[in-house]
């Protein structure tokens, strides 16, 4: 039997209460709705489990395979977030922040999702379309601005190595991602991608990228975009 608001009348008689009362209390517990009634709850209030009050401890102890959702203090602005644990792995890196400062995800806990999208007929957007890395190489091969760009090295008159961060590409990625660079301020110079590593041999991953003169073929030193995406 499921939940049913109005099991109880205001004039039902003691002996019947008993049942219909532990009826609903199993609904609730097991979130029973069979008999066609939904359960609603506006709100479910998580009080601060870093409170002095609280006779337990600030992080549930798991009972089972089971996972809690609970609220206690950030151990950094010491403010009520929400937090689960779970039963793996093992403790204390089953406490996971959910959110911190008004925001999905901590400075502690990376958010981690299988996809995403911004609306219903928006794009679905996973690990193999989104971007992995990105910069603006500069003179003197300094990586003016970016992301997950370790290091750039100028290996000959327009050779760049370019070390791509440690487990951005999905682990064991082929070597079947994409990599585009695009010269900056230099008129009829062409970026070339010569050699892409293999993650699943590498711990990080190699781009080597040669500029030329797409006229003379004369290789020449240039500033260039350059950005990294796929690899699933």
């Amino acid at each position: 039997m499921g939940w049913n608001k109005s099991a109880v009348a205001t004039n039902e008689k003691l002996r019947l209460l008993p049942t219909k009362i532990n009826s609903n209390t199993k609904a609730i517990e097991e979130a029973d709705e069979t008999s066609g009634t939904p359960i609603l709850q506006r709100a479910v209030l998580l009080p601060d489990r870093s409170d002095a009050a609280i006779a337990t401890a600030a992080n549930p102890t798991v009972v089972g395979a089971t996972t809690y959702l609970f609220s206690k203090q950030d151990a950094v602005n010491l403010v009520q977030e929400l937090f689960v644990r779970t039963v793996l792995p093992a403790a204390p890196n089953n406490i996971i922040q959910m959110t911190e400062d008004g925001r999905i995800g901590s400075s502690a806990t990376n958010f981690q999702m299988n996809q995403f999208r911004f609306g219903t007929n928006e794009t679905t957007y996973n690990a193999g379309n989104i971007v992995k890395a990105r910069g603006t190489i500069g003179s003197g091969n300094t990586v003016v601005q970016g992301s997950n760009i370790d290091s750039v090295v100028r290996t000959g008159t327009s050779i760049y190595t370019i070390q791509i961060t440690a487990d951005v590409l999905e682990p064991n990625a082929s070597a079947n991602y994409q990599v585009f660079a695009t010269p900056i301020n230099a008129g009829g110079v062409t970026c070339n991608i010569t050699s892409k590593a293999n993650p699943v041999t590498l711990s990080t991953t190699a781009i080597v990228i040669t500029t030329r003169n797409s006229q003379s073929g004369d290789e020449l030193a240039t500033q260039f975009d350059v950005m990294v995406t796929g690899g699933v």
